[in-house]
């Protein structure tokens, strides 16, 4: 089984796997993974996802129904002008939060 491995943190990694699994017309999908397989997808233990997938929710982000997974919350696109030297002050500056674990490039 592949596995996604990088370090990015495991919000990121999930955010990106549930744009991958919805379109703004279709926002919700059947999970084929077990919990289980989807957390060593990830390379994370089970209750790190069950946690994760658990914030997702109570920040109105998904709805899980068993493998039934609603996407809620697809991301705001933004654009601005910045004179911002460094793409980590173009972000600051637009009041734009990213996790700590994650790289800016």
């Amino acid at each position: 089984m592949l596995q996604m491995i990088s370090l990015k943190s495991l919000k990121y990694k999930l955010a990106i796997f549930l744009l991958e699994k919805t379109t703004p017309e279709k926002n919700y999908f059947i999970l084929k993974r077990t919990r289980t397989q989807l957390a060593e997808y990830f390379g994370v233990q089970r209750p790190s996802l069950a946690r994760t997938i658990k914030d997702f929710e109570n920040e109105g982000i998904i709805n899980t129904d068993g493998r039934i997974i609603t996407l809620h919350d697809r991301g705001l696109e933004r654009a601005f002008v910045t004179k911002a030297a460094t793409i980590e002050d173009a972000l600051k500056e637009a009041n734009i939060e990213i996790d700590s674990r994650d790289r800016v490039e």
